[in-house]
């Protein structure tokens, strides 16, 4: 819900990974949540 109410649904997101070496995960952190809002921070393995 946005301050303009309540959009359509998202559609599902479709994802096939690769048959070789999969990549590595990112890092994602949690920096704030309020009411309606989360805020991530997504970071790259390594760094």
């Amino acid at each position: 819900m946005t301050r303009a109410g309540f959009g359509p649904p998202s559609e599902p997101v479709l994802v096939k990974t690769s048959y070789g070496e999969s990549p590595q995960v990112p890092t994602i952190s949690l920096i704030s949540t309020e009411q309606t809002v989360i805020t991530l921070r997504i970071e790259p393995t390594g760094r």
